[in-house]
């Protein structure tokens, strides 16, 4: 099963909508930055930006992005944690970025 089954984002145009949040480490367990109060649940979660991006090819059943710099083969069916945003990276607002970790 390919990656882009279990994404819950936005294709256009030929490009994916990657869901990116910010850690200092660049991955899930680093600390949070960019990080706001819920609330809907009352918990803190980490803002999210989106940034389109054309695939670059397939690696098995993994479809790779090229992003800061690199290319990647994300778990597209969560969030994306990187040390810095993407360049176009669209930052959404905390009521969007909810809306997002709640679905």
């Amino acid at each position: 099963m390919s990656s882009l089954m279990q994404f819950k984002g936005e294709c256009r145009d030929g490009k994916v909508g990657l869901q990116f949040y910010r850690t200092d480490t660049g991955d899930c367990t680093g600390a949070d930055l960019d990080a706001y109060h819920c609330a809907e649940c009352n918990r803190p979660h980490r803002l999210v930006g989106i940034a389109y991006r054309r695939p670059v090819d397939m690696l098995g059943c993994w479809v790779r992005f090229r992003y800061n710099g690199e290319i990647h083969a994300p778990d597209l069916s969560c969030g994306i944690a990187v040390p810095r945003w993407p360049i176009g990276t669209k930052v959404l607002s905390e009521a969007e970025s909810s809306a997002i970790w709640h679905s």
